[in-house]
């Protein structure tokens, strides 16, 4: 899959892209390592702007893994990478604080470090009925 990260999204601007640009991102200064910026529901100044975004990335997202954790993360083409919080795969907006966002070409040195990395749906074994 190589090349494909910074590709996702590329081809078209993803009508997330205008809620994004009104929500505040603050850089979180604890994780330098790991650097992201994250965004604060009960902060935003509109919340459907965050929701829209969640649901983007609920919708849209690539199915990716963190540290072993397959999740959803949003390529909307402006060089980013997004993601919420809440527990990855089954999230509801009601348990959504934070949504975070980092740049592509992190994505790609934590992809090199064994961080990220892509997800395989788990075989279905097929059951015979007698």
């Amino acid at each position: 899959m190589e090349g494909a990260i910074s590709d996702l999204g590329a081809s078209y601007p993803h009508p997330a892209l205008e809620n994004i640009s009104r929500l505040d991102w603050v850089f979180a200064k604890t994780m330098p390592e790991w650097p992201h910026e994250y965004s604060v529901r009960r902060r935003a100044r509109d919340e459907a702007d965050y929701i829209a975004l969640w649901e983007a990335i609920m919708r849209d997202g690539v199915v990716m893994c963190w540290r072993g954790r397959p999740g959803p993360y949003l390529y909307p083409g402006d060089g980013f990478r997004y993601w919420d919080l809440t527990p990855k795969m089954h999230a509801k907006i009601e348990h959504s604080r934070h949504i975070n966002r980092c740049r592509v070409e992190e994505v790609e040195r934590l992809r090199g470090l064994g961080l990220v990395t892509d997800w395989t749906p788990p075989e279905r074994t097929s059951r015979s009925r007698n």
